[in-house]
């Protein structure tokens, strides 16, 4: 998932490209089908404050 990849922002220079990202290891449709759901509202939310 490239916009997943992006927001977590780990830049690959050989490829110059984000670095594929994976969202989980379960293999069942419904938490294969949860998990983008999940990474996409995360994405959504405004960024935390840095800490101190």
């Amino acid at each position: 998932m490239a916009p997943y990849a992006a927001w977590r922002g780990l830049w690959s220079a050989r490829h110059q490209a984000y670095c594929y990202q994976p969202l989980g290891s379960a293999y069942d449709a419904i938490a294969n089908c949860r998990r983008p759901l999940n990474a996409m509202r995360q994405m959504a939310q405004p960024p935390m404050s840095p800490c101190c």
